[in-house]
């Protein structure tokens, strides 16, 4: 199967590898990030910095509603909007704002709870999951309004530049003597530099209007915020049930093991537009899923290999031998994250789509998650098992809204060809 069998058009192919390229090169940054903090905080403080983490990554990814419904609204206008002389003129990004200041005051009166949860005498750490709110919101935003933009080349600087902010600002806070609070502001301060400069980049693009989102970030926010605690669940967890050290064993090897879910991230991305297009002219978008999907499992299954194979000798390369035993369960969280590399995609192309039923299908495989975590958590590898079973069900259960109950009011055409201002990205 070849990517232009998926990715129809010249364009449309550059411009999804060039997507490709920069988010995993982002990615590998941000994996340096985690083996430099692994080794510089040990691994009980590193446990409990990936904990964080992981609570930062249910929010940030979870904002993504922001991003898909500012891009759609911006890529499908028929005429020039003015620009923004700020980008507080804008009425979408104002009122993300104050929600997110909003829930920022929430978190700080709630982090002597997660301190408590999280096993840190410390109110500092929890801090960090208050404090990336805003930025986290921001850098969507910013991100949405580049996509709408069709500025594909921005968004995929503004990716690294996050990134090696992120890898600059965290050894060095950590070299101060900042500790866990200081390697994670840095998350925090990489993420707002990076959407200040998103959001003035994109000042011309105008201003969203609410009306023509409210419906998209319903949608989005339901089954987006789900799906991102399910994804993170099993590090907290294992912060909540494991000890100190087999809590920052698994936590090392979750990173590494996770790259399986990240490297096939840029598929859904890039065919976000696309379903979005072809289902609005009523055209059958199962054959490209189907396409995205076999794509998706092949490089999914590749990267477990690799960490079968490899990974006893290159995780204690990264991260030092104390980190031993999380060399041989690195693959084990790999393949349990294979139903959510998957699920990604159909999370994507089902909010793409018609994306009403998304959102319980997404409780639903969280409920199963949650569940299994509460009855499976005695050691890393029953945490792999649950969270496994999180991933299974919950792929299973958007296949089944794809195949088996699809909407009754779906049309069925060919595809259209690509054309018009869609063109200027897709080829």
């Amino acid at each position: 199967m070849s990517i232009s069998g998926i990715f129809r058009g010249r364009g449309f192919l550059s411009a999804s590898a060039m997507l490709f390229v920069a988010l995993n090169v982002a990615n590998l940054s941000n994996y340096l990030y985690q083996v430099v903090m692994g080794r510089a905080l040990g691994s009980d403080n590193y446990g409990l910095l990936v904990s964080i983490v992981g609570l930062v990554n249910v929010i940030a990814p979870s904002l993504t509603f922001l991003q898909t419904s500012s891009a759609k609204s911006i890529a499908a206008r028929t005429e020039v909007s003015p620009p923004l002389a700020h980008a507080w003129n804008d009425p979408l990004t104002r009122a993300a704002f104050m929600v997110c200041g909003g829930i920022t005051v929430i978190l700080v009166l709630l982090s002597p709870v997660f301190a408590l949860v999280l096993h840190t005498p410390s109110v500092g750490p929890p801090l960090v999951l208050a404090a990336s709110v805003i930025p986290s919101a921001a850098l969507a935003l910013g991100q949405g309004r580049l996509q709408g933009m069709h500025a594909l080349g921005l968004f995929a600087v503004l990716a690294i530049s996050v990134s090696v902010l992120r890898l600059t600002f965290g050894p060095l806070a950590v070299a101060m003597g900042a500790g866990v609070t200081g390697a994670g502001m840095a998350l925090v301060l990489a993420a707002g530099l990076g959407a200040a400069m998103a959001l003035h980049l994109t000042r011309r693009a105008g201003a969203v209007s609410l009306a023509s989102v409210r419906g998209e970030l319903g949608r989005g926010a339901a089954a987006l915020v789900v799906f991102w605690m399910m994804v993170t669940a099993d590090v907290v967890a294992s912060r909540i049930f494991l000890d100190s050290h087999n809590a920052g064993e698994y936590n090392a090897a979750s990173v590494v093991g996770k790259a399986v879910f990240w490297l096939p991230a840029a598929i859904a991305i890039a065919i976000y537009p696309r379903v979005a297009r072809d289902h609005s002219r009523g055209a059958s978008t199962t054959g490209l899923l189907l396409k995205a999907m076999g794509l998706t499992l092949g490089m999914c299954s590749i990267a477990v290999l690799g960490l079968k194979i490899v990974g006893p000798f290159v995780i204690p390369a990264f991260y030092g031998h104390s980190y031993d035993s999380a060399a041989h369960i690195a693959w084990e969280i790999g393949l349990a994250a294979i139903p959510f590399a998957l699920g990604n995609l159909l999370v994507y192309y089902h909010l793409a789509s018609e994306g009403l039923r998304v959102a319980v299908v997404v409780v639903i495989g969280a409920i199963a998650e949650f569940v299994a975590l509460g009855l499976l958590h005695n050691s890393v590898n029953e945490v792999a098992i649950a969270y496994g079973i999180g991933g299974t069900v919950l792929c299973v259960g958007l296949l089944a809204i794809e195949f088996i109950w699809p909407p009754a009011n779906r049309e069925l055409h060919p595809p259209p060809e690509l054309g018009g201002e869609y063109a200027t990205i897709a080829g």
